[in-house]
């Protein structure tokens, strides 16, 4: 099983190289008060928001995860989701 986690804007060639949504959370962010240092006027880094080196090391990290052998179904809303 391959797991890949990406929040944001992503390599050029992947379904996340037009991500959009920095400047709406960025007022979000305004609007309720948090994370001053992403307000539009501001514009400091997104927390959530990996570097290329993070982003490796992530990689790196979870490549170093074992799964069990047999998991559970998940439910979600009740439908049941086959891992």
């Amino acid at each position: 099983m391959i797991i890949k986690c990406l929040i944001g804007k992503g390599p050029s060639g992947t379904s996340y190289a037009t991500w959009s949504k920095d400047p709406k959370h960025r007022a979000q962010a305004k609007i309720l008060g948090i994370f001053e240092t992403i307000w539009p006027e501001n514009n400091g880094r997104l927390p959530w928001r990996l570097t290329k080196d993070e982003r490796d090391e992530l990689e790196e990290r979870m490549s170093n995860v074992v799964w069990p052998h047999y998991m559970e179904p998940m439910y979600y809303k009740g439908i049941i989701i086959d891992p």
